[in-house]
């Protein structure tokens, strides 16, 4: 175990907290976008509509995500130490030119051979069979801003990432809701979908044509034998995330049974509510894009802050996850065209939950350079979510389909920490962290079965929220301390 190093002056909390503050810019804007699009969707898009829609925004991620076979993965960790003497560029080059590669290859495969089968198997009705390749088209332009991401995130350009993130997301979940206004509201949000993330994509090569300017000698077979193994081993971890998140969807698609745009609806209802669970991770997005840069650069040297990071992330996190869970009737009298979702909000908001926890657990793998591990923890998750639905959905409908996706999650965030934990520490108390989840277990479990006992909710809430107060007492008195410091700071500042 690597030794931790004492906090310098020009290194404390508060300036610690500053360098996450300053990812997190982009977060507050996100929030205004999510807050948006669950309105319009709520007032202009309907439940079957929401349903083709989310299908193909989610398998466009799944095609982006398979082709870029983790080196956006392999450029985090191999940024501060490109291998056989290339630059950051050049790596940056490397990734980028050989997922592209990749991608039009499986772009003419399923334009072609397995047309059919995959319109069919996706499940979009009667869209039409034009939707797959307009579908890998996009995941070229979402491959294109997901790299420059990736490098705005890792040359730590705090101002181009908040910018391209923002847009990023304005592109990916806003501006197709402007499709939603025209006589055909299905057709025209999905090419709108295209149509948006690929003017930005375009945007984004003529920003920064010279750094995807190809340099021959760059380009040697040696420098693969480092990028492709880490990538391969990673990719399907990325796969699998979005799998999680369109899979379930085909297969309510397909078990649904009743009238015409029944199976539509119903995808549209799990849909909304999946989507308004993800609010959650926004109050540590910018915490995300800080954190693995942070490790990657720092793990040999601020262990003991690593440490503190856990317990403090998890604090935060699951407090909010029980205000949640404590006011989602406030969250649904606002949007009650999708009433139906809010029996699956407090279980869908669980399984983000321990997506979001990962982001202070499975650094080791990635460290020790066997991300095999986290690949076989997103396998086993998805395979036990796939087998949940088909066992859940008939009999339990939509409430099986949030049961199984979080006990999937919850599996995946199991294996992959234990397995993190025994490369580099992160966790100092694992039996605190367990009960800490045993709590938000409990808490989700009364917000589904008493959705509409308001007052049972809310005390099942701030129960749960007493318990973390106490459990977490050393953190929650840091926070205070660190917020009234930040606010001297900043009052100080304008007095001078």
């Amino acid at each position: 175990m690597p030794a931790a190093t004492k906090t310098t002056k020009t290194d404390t909390a508060e300036n610690f907290v500053g360098s996450v503050f300053k990812f997190s810019i982009s977060t507050f804007a996100n929030m205004g976008i999510y807050a948006l699009v669950f309105l319009l969707t709520n007032f202009f898009v309907s439940n079957e509509t929401l349903g083709k829609v989310a299908l193909f925004n989610d398998y466009t991620a799944i095609f982006m995500n398979i082709a870029i076979l983790g080196l956006d993965q392999a450029l985090m960790r191999f940024y501060h130490e490109p291998p056989n003497k290339l630059s950051s560029g050049g790596l940056f080059r490397h990734c980028v030119y050989f997922s592209g590669s990749l991608l039009l290859f499986c772009a003419f495969m399923g334009s072609t051979l397995f047309l059919n089968p995959l319109y069919k198997g996706i499940g979009f009705g009667g869209v039409g069979t034009w939707v797959i390749p307009l579908m890998f088209l996009n995941a070229g332009f979402y491959l294109v801003a997901r790299y420059f991401n990736v490098l705005f995130r890792m040359e730590m350009k705090v101002v181009a990432y908040t910018a391209q993130s923002i847009l990023m997301q304005v592109f990916l979940k806003l501006f197709y809701m402007v499709g939603a206004f025209f006589e055909n509201p299905e057709t025209a949000m999905i090419l709108c979908s295209a149509l948006g993330l690929g003017l930005f994509a375009i945007a984004l090569i003529i920003i920064r044509r010279k750094m995807l300017k190809p340099q021959k000698s760059e380009f040697t077979p040696a420098a693969y034998k480092t990028i492709l193994p880490f990538g391969a081993a990673t990719a399907p971890t990325s796969v699998f995330v979005a799998l999680n998140g369109g899979l379930p969807k085909s297969i309510i698609t397909s078990l649904t049974v009743g009238p015409a745009g029944a199976a539509a609806a119903a995808t549209g209802i799990y849909t909304y509510a999946f989507q308004l669970s993800s609010i959650v991770a926004m109050v540590q997005g910018g915490f995300a894009a800080f954190w693995t840069p942070y490790v990657y650069a720092n793990y040999k040297t601020h262990q003991e802050r690593i440490l503190k990071v856990h317990d403090f992330i998890n604090f935060i996190i699951l407090v909010f996850f029980c205000l949640l869970v404590a006011f989602e009737d406030i969250i649904f009298l606002i949007l009650s065209n999708y009433s139906g979702s809010k029996v699956l909000f407090p279980l869908l908001m669980l399984s983000a939950v321990f997506n979001i926890l990962c982001e202070t657990t499975v650094q080791g793998n990635a460290l020790s350079r066997r991300p095999i591990l986290d690949t076989i923890g997103m396998g086993i998750g998805v395979a036990t979510n796939v087998l949940l639905c088909f066992l859940l959905i008939p009999r339990f409908a939509l409430i099986g389909a949030a049961v199984a996706i979080v006990a999937g999650n919850g599996a995946a965030y199991l294996f992959r920490t234990v397995c993190a934990q025994r490369l580099y520490r992160t966790i100092r108390k694992p039996a605190k962290t367990a009960l800490a989840l045993a709590v938000a277990g409990l808490v989700a479990a009364f917000g589904t079965l008493f959705t509409a006992q308001f007052l049972l909710k809310l005390l099942a809430s701030f129960v749960g929220i007493g318990i973390y107060c106490l459990m977490y007492r050393q953190e929650l008195k840091r926070c205070w301390g660190i917020g009234i410091s930040i606010l001297k700071g900043i009052l100080k500042r304008k007095k001078t």
